[in-house]
């Protein structure tokens, strides 16, 4: 079970940099810290970059990122434990990344970490590139020492990738004093995951992560661009994570398939709807096409099969950086689209009912949330194909615990190749959960990460700063 992250980590860290990262960190100069929560999709955050209801919340378990500036031009780098690879410390120069920040070639950045074990250390170049694409410097640009630990899985969907962007960012700007408001963080660290990672991003994926609060559902409707909304967890419910381990690369490539499809039955659904069918562009963005509505004027106008050749060929087509279209490939718009709007349904009622009934409600109101986590499980396994047989296993094992156990509902997260899964438990189901976890060791040989606990998002922490002597 991974240990949850907390200011008492924070103080430990800082007493540990002289042990631990003498050899990084040089003494009497300033050290940055941001210690950044990770994020639990509970339902409908596939669908946050095509403008659906998202529910989130931030975990306890995060990422530590440590930032100090540098006399000259080098950029060192220590991964403490953010992942499994032998090189645990690398070295660049800064030309390099500023050369390519300069000309905005985020082909040419993408070289420096190629490399399977080293890329983790994109997300660090990518942060210091994209601000200094956007803020060169009266001075010129500094190097570099960074740290980072994480008591996050990797690769298990849970916003490790984006936690460690929003504090490099965060860290950096402290560190340099950059002229822009911390909640433009989100829409940086987008452009790393998009422009310089390679995979599908949008701002709605660092909401949680930054503004999230403790113990609180976030509800966004991204179509509509409106601030975050906070729904107490009410009394006697909680929420659990299981990392089932399992990682597949592989899979990267189909989710990325899968979210083309997504991308391109959305476009081609507003494009129906700008030609004038029958529902209005203004009705779409504040409440989602209807699944009656779909069902009556549009399904059988999207196509069931379209080459990404036959899709790029329109002339209203807007696909969003980092989604890919092969031309040459076969993708499933309606199917993915059915999904998106199916999705955003479940999502809104979701949210009803945390919204409609009272803290202490009775039971029934849980067992229908979880019922709806159940359907978005059993939706996306049935269209994506995504979720791994493990983590659909979990899901199987929590269904059949029922409510008698305390399980409410569970789904797995399309982030992180379908393999970690969120419950809706009773606050007193610990022990069934905890049982779970062993089920899963006795059948498939291998520990599954039982992740418990929220905390606040990191702007509200903000970024320490401590030096050693």
């Amino acid at each position: 079970m991974l240990e949850k992250t907390s200011m008492t980590d924070v103080i430990s860290f800082i007493q540990d940099i002289p042990k631990k990262l003498g050899g990084v960190f040089s003494p009497q100069r300033p050290i940055y810290i941001a210690q950044v929560p990770g994020r639990l999709d509970i339902i409908g955050g596939i669908c946050a970059s095509c403008g659906g209801t998202v529910v989130q919340s931030p975990l306890a378990q995060g990422v530590m990122i440590a930032i100090q500036w540098r006399s000259d031009q080098r950029i060192l780098m220590r991964n403490l434990n953010l992942n499994k690879e032998r090189i645990l410390t690398i070295e660049y120069r800064l030309d390099e990344v500023l050369r390519a920040a300069g000309e905005q070639d985020w082909i040419s950045l993408q070289t420096l970490f190629s490399a399977p074990e080293k890329r983790w250390s994109g997300h660090v170049l990518g942060a210091i590139a994209q601000l200094c694409a956007r803020y060169p410097l009266q001075k010129g640009w500094p190097g570099f020492n960074v740290a980072i630990s994480s008591s996050l899985p990797v690769g298990a969907g849970l916003g490790s990738s984006a936690a460690l962007q929003a504090g490099l960012i965060l860290t950096l700007r402290e560190a340099l004093n950059l002229p822009f408001d911390a909640s433009e963080t989100a829409s940086i660290a987008a452009a790393i995951e998009t422009e310089v990672m390679q995979q599908p991003g949008h701002p709605a994926d660092y909401s949680a992560i930054l503004h999230g609060q403790k113990n609180k559902l976030m509800v966004l409707h991204c179509q509509e661009n409106s601030a975050p909304r906070f729904l107490d967890l009410p009394n006697g419910l909680q929420w659990a994570t299981l990392d089932s381990g399992i990682r597949k690369p592989a899979e990267w490539q189909k989710q990325r398939e899968f979210q083309a499809a997504l991308h391109m039955g959305s476009s081609l659904l507003h494009e129906l709807i700008r030609a004038g069918a029958p529902v209005s562009e203004g009705d779409v963005e504040r409440t989602g096409v209807s699944r009656q509505v779909w069902q009556s004027h549009f399904k059988k106008r999207i196509p069931y099969r379209r080459t990404g050749e036959e899709f790029l060929g329109s002339p209203h087509v807007k696909m969003p950086a980092g989604v890919p279209i092969d031309p040459q490939k076969k993708y499933m718009p309606r199917s993915a689209v059915e999904y998106l709007i199916e999705e955003n349904e479940r999502a809104r009622a979701f949210v009803s009912l945390f919204e409609e009934r009272p803290p202490d409600s009775t039971e029934q109101a849980w067992i229908e949330a979880g019922a709806l986590l159940f359907a978005s499980h059993d939706h996306y396994c049935k269209m994506s194909g995504l979720v791994c047989p493990e983590a659909d296993w979990l899901v199987e094992q929590a269904r059949a615990l029922g409510s008698e156990r305390g399980i409410y509902g569970a789904r797995a997260m399309p982030g992180g190749m379908g393999s970690s899964i969120v419950i809706l438990a009773a606050a007193n189901a610990n022990d069934t959960l905890q049982n779970l976890v062993s089920q899963y060791q006795d059948r498939f040989g291998r520990p599954a990460s039982l992740l418990r606990g929220s905390a606040a998002g990191c702007l509200q922490s903000g970024v320490v700063t401590t030096q050693f002597d």
